[in-house]
This record gives structure tokens, sequence and C-alpha cells, in this order.
């Protein structure tokens, strides 16, 4: 745990800042879960900032990047940003010189190397390189397609290296018609295969496998291929890079370079909070990757297929064999679940092999499965992908049918055993699945029903009772609407005109001006006492900027933002129309009402002049003073 740090905002808890381009996205989400986990051992707060890639040509980004101005040294202590995917468009240089105003408060950027600040990388070259020669070792694959990143991103470019190197080093040819460049989206992936297929006329036949830069884009090679009737893997194999948890979903299984996404944003914490303590610079660090086998390469995912070392032991008998390689296997189980079972206490590996080996020496029947069924429920309540349970069960049979290949009655059972345990599993599983698709489909219809009624709001009253009346159902607790008071993006200053806090017994009145630097004004951040993680999020309606969305952060709806962000931008949209409309009416009544003065004035006015006109006709006025002094009355009247 990271020793705790005061904030030099003079506030109890120190501020992260954590700037992404996006969070609903597998990769972003990890390496956040990531950066809010350590923040919370830390004792400190995270400001999620999301904002879009920067000097991205797509025109509605450029409505977003906005907010990363907001991160300053007025409003956090230390930053964290996701550099590997702010960088696809504007490049390391520049990107780094965006954040010279910040300095020097502690920075580290994630997969991507920026002057003056930490860094926390991945080994590319030995994942990248682990998959290509995957392909070509174990398949035998010669004509191997390349979907390479953003022409921008460095790590992009280091693993398109890598696979020119591997090819290089392989004696195989290198034929550009075979690579097509991305832009670590799904799209991206598609495109990929449109290129490949339609624009450069390969035939499928012509392809042994597609190596993608990233996961996302793997996905959507999947989804391309897919519709085109392309089987993965008979007619193409597929890998991709990263190991997001959508990848072991996909039919077949992706087959990937796993990469410590959470890891990456918890060391990235540790190492600006222990900057920020020491008053000095963060370093670098240089995390492992590995490649993960599974189907879309070609591999069986049955365990039966994974090699297994010959030792000394495979001559012994159960007991004995496992005597001798006990210290091996936990080795091995600790490895497979890659921290991730910590909540079953110290030793759990120890006592998970003393569990299974008693059971198959006929001892508590039964007591296999609930220790599994606790395992994965632990898993399940800490937020943690299930599958970590199903690759320590991989392991854990792979090690004691190698101790049992003596014995082959002793190993049927053993089998029965770890197929029992697997369909406990996937019961656990089903359980989990169902009641999650349930949530998602209640949390979906409240927020057609929120949406609905944030649309409907057509001022800034009907907004703040409709977030005041739905975000509860939502599960949001707190919601901050800021516009800016000024053309300026960012203004110097800015208006609170919704504060929304379900905590508080009386919410605070609005509206509020205050400094934008500050984020919020200091009546909010007075009243809120108790650690608060937040999304900032830019509110806007196309070109139109008109402040930013300051709400709790819940990575469990992460999905969410992009959603509510865009219902309150519309209703803020909606309200400023009709607040149009009803100008424009009332200077419309305005002038009606002069017009139809005028007119009265007018006629009134006329109705004189044929009077001084009738008397002057008839001899009645001859008077010259007083013929003067009737029309100067009349013209007076009439203006």
């Amino acid at each position: 745990m990271v020793q705790r740090t005061k904030s030099r905002l003079g506030a109890d808890a120190p501020a992260v800042g954590f700037l992404v381009d996006l969070i609903e996205d597998g990769y972003q989400s990890a390496i956040a879960a990531g950066v809010l986990k350590a923040a919370k051992d830390a004792g400190a707060t995270v400001h999620c900032f999301v904002g879009g890639v920067l000097d991205s040509p797509d025109r509605a980004a450029l409505q977003r990047n906005h907010v990363y101005a907001l991160a300053s040294q007025a409003t956090v202590d230390a930053l964290v940003i996701l550099g590997g995917t702010l960088v696809n468009h504007v490049g390391p240089q520049a990107l780094g010189h965006y954040f010279d105003r910040c300095r020097p408060m502690p920075m580290c950027s994630v997969a991507m190397p920026l002057d003056g600040m930490g860094s926390l990388l991945i080994d590319n070259q030995v994942g990248m390189r682990s998959a290509i020669e995957h392909l070509i070792n174990v398949h035998g694959h010669k004509r191997i397609a390349f979907v390479r990143g953003p022409l921008a991103n460095a790590e992009a470019e280091l693993r398109f290296q890598v696979y020119r190197d591997v090819l290089t080093h392989h004696g195989l040819a290198i034929d550009d018609r075979m690579v097509a460049v991305g832009n670590f989206q799904s799209e991206g992936g598609r495109a990929a295969v449109v290129y490949l297929l339609d624009e450069q006329h390969l035939r499928v036949e012509d392809i042994d496998a597609i190596v993608v830069s990233n996961d996302n884009m793997a996905f959507g090679v999947l989804q391309e291929l897919a519709a085109r009737k392309i089987h993965v893997p008979a007619d193409v194999a597929v890998t991709g890079f990263d190991d997001v948890e959508e990848a072991r979903y996909t039919n077949p299984g992706l087959t990937t370079v796993r990469q410590p996404l959470e890891q990456q944003g918890r060391e990235a914490v540790r190492m600006v909070l222990s900057a920020l303590q020491r008053q000095a610079s963060p370093g670098s660090l240089l995390l492992h990757t590995e490649l993960v086998v599974r189907g879309s390469c070609g591999c069986s995912r049955t365990v039966e297929n994974q090699p297994i070392s010959v030792a000394d032991g495979m001559l012994l008998g159960f007991e004995a064999s496992l005597m001798s390689r006990r210290q091996h296997i936990i080795a091995e189980l600790a490895r497979a679940a890659r921290g991730t079972m910590m909540h079953t206490g110290p030793n759990w590996e120890a006592r998970l092999v003393s569990t299974i080996a008693d059971e198959l020496q006929g001892g508590s029947p039964g007591s296999a499965i609930k220790s599994f069924e606790g395992l994965v429920q632990g898993l399940i309540d800490r937020g943690i992908d299930i599958a970590y349970g199903h690759e320590v069960l991989d392991c854990l049979r792979r090690e004691l049918l190698f101790c049992l290949r003596k014995e082959p009655d002793r190993r049927a059972v053993a089998e029965d055993l770890f197929q029992n345990i697997r369909l406990a599993i996937g019961r656990t599983a089903e359980r989990v699945l169902g009641a999650s698709r349930l949530r998602l489909e209640q949390w979906s219809r409240q927020l057609s029903v929120v949406g609905a009624r944030l649309i409907g709001s057509f001022d800034v009253g009907d907004l703040r009772a409709a977030v005041e009346d739905n975000f509860p159902l939502l599960g949001f607790a707190r919601c901050f609407v800021v516009l800016y008071d000024g053309d300026e993006i960012p203004a110097k200053y800015s208006k609170l005109i919704l504060a929304y806090d379900s905590r508080l017994a009386k919410q605070l009145p609005t509206p509020i001006q205050f400094d934008t630097e500050t984020l919020l004004p200091a009546q909010v951040t007075d009243s809120v006492h108790e650690l608060c993680h937040c999304v900032v999020a830019p509110l806007f309606f196309k070109q139109e900027v008109f402040g930013y969305l300051v709400i709790e952060l819940n990575l469990a709806q992460s999905f969410a933002y992009e959603a509510v962000r865009d219902m309150i931008s519309a209703a803020l949209k909606g309200a400023m129309l009709v607040q149009d409309v009803r100008r424009q009416h009332g200077e419309l009544d305005s002038a009606l009402s002069l017009i139809q003065d005028t007119e009265t004035r007018y006629a009134e006015c006329l109705g004189r002049i044929k009077l001084v006109m009738d008397e002057l006709a008839d001899g009645s006025l001859t008077d010259p003073r007083e013929i003067l002094r009737r029309v100067t009355e009349i013209v007076s009247a009439s203006t």
C-alpha cells in the first residue's frame, strides 16, 4: 500500500488526475480500475478527465479536449496520463509539450514515454514476437498480414517493427500489400479486412494469419471475417494484443498478448504519489507481457494439448509425485492467479492442493467443488473476471494429471472431478451473467425513462428536478453541471447551474459563479467531506461547447457516462432553444405593441390635422399664433 500522502492543495487527501480519451472501452477501463484501486488504497481521490483523442480529425473530439485544461495544479496534486491513446494523432513530442503547463507536478505517462515525466511501459517486443513466432513455429504460417496502429503512436510502430524483424529473421518476405493501417478501434479492424481483400485484392488463400496491434481492432477483424463467411482459424488465424476482458468471450477465443492493464494503473498512481511525497520526479517502470493462447490461432483450448515437461516424478505414484512437485505446483498456481486470489487468505495455493488431493484419495467428498465455488464467488464479489478461476483450475488439472500418469484409474476419477468443478464454475458464472443481464436490462429501462425526463426539461429548474428525482435510479449520488461564462473555451469564469448531492440534507442554491480553474466552487468542495472520486466530462451539442459535467465515478457503470453526458447536453440545448424562442417571442410582442401604439398615435394625429384643416377651410381658424400652437401640439403628439 502506498503511504498516505498529504495534498499540497490543502485537502485531507491528495487528488490524482487521470487523463483518458474514454473509459467505456475495455483497455481504458481496465487501467482506470487500477488507478482507482491504488488511489483508494492510498487514501487519495481520483478526478477522471475524459476528453477524447487530442488533435483528432473527428470534429466531435475537438469539442471534448477542453476538459484536459481543467486538470491543473489548482485542481489535482498529480497526473496519470494515458499517453498511449492520447498520442494517436498529435505525436509524443507535441503531447509532452501540452503538459508543460502542469510542471513541476508529478506526472506519469502510461504506455507512451513523454519527455520530462515518469513512464509506465510494457515490453512490447517480447509479447509481439512471441505471438508471431507462435504462428510460424507452432502452426507453420508464412503468409502473415499485419494491422498496424496509428502512425503517430510510437508503441504501435514498435509492434510493427517487431513484425518486420521476426519475418526477416525467419526468411519470410515482407509484402506491403499485407499491411493495413488501423486506429486502435473496432471499425479500424473491419476497415483493415476491407483494405486487404477488396483494395489490395488479396484472396483468402493468400493469407494464413492476421496479426493485429490491439484487441479492439482484432474484434473488428473477427467481425468482418465472419460477415464474409471466412472461418477463424480454419481459413485465417487471428491474434490480438492487450488481453482485455472481451478477448475471453469471442468465438473462438482470441489468442492475444496479455499486458497487465490493471497493474499499469496501480503502478502509475503509486509512482506519482511516491514522487509527491518525496517532492521528486517519478521514475520509469517496464512491465512484462506474455502470450495467451486461445482458439483464434488454431490451438485447442483443452489442457491435453498443452505441453507437460517430463520430470523424474513421472515414474512415481500419485502421493510420492505430488510430494516431490508440491512447491512447483504451488508456484504455478500463484502464477496462474496473477494476484487475484488474495480474498481467499494466505497460502490459498497450498490449501487448494491439499483439498483436491484429499478428495482424490477418497476423503471429504464435495470439498473441492465447494472450495472452487468460494474462490469464484470471491472473484465475482471483487469485480474480477472469473476466467482467472478457470486458469487456476486448468493449471491444477495439468499438474495433478501429471502426478497421476502412473495410475490411469485414479486419473479417470480425477478427470471426472475436474469436469464437475468446471461445471460448478459454469453454474456460478451463469448465475452471475443472468443477474448481470437482469440488472443491465433494468438499468437500460431506467436510463430510457431518465433520458426522456431530462430531454423533456426546457429550463434549468426542470433539469434540476429531473436529476434529483431520477439520478438515484441510476445509482449516481452526485452530479454537477457547469457552464462556461464567456466565449473563451474554457472560460476564465464559469457558472454552476445544477448541484445535486444525495448525501446532503440541503441542496446548494444555484447558480454560483466561480473561477473555472478550481473545477467546482468552494461551496461544493467545503460541503463534501468524504472521498469523492469523479468523472469530468465535456458538455457540448454538435459544434457548440457549453461547459462540463462532474459526476461520481463508478466503473461498474462506465458504459453510462457517455449516455448521461449526451442527455444532459441535449437537455441544455433544448432549454437554450426554448429560452431563445421565449426571448424572440417577447421581442415580437414588444415590437407589435410599439406598432399598435404608433398606429393609435398617428390615427389621433390624423384626426386632429383633419379638424384643423376643416377649421381653416370654413374660416373659423384664422389667428396665425393659434394655428402654430395647434400644429406644434400635433407634431409633439406624433413623436
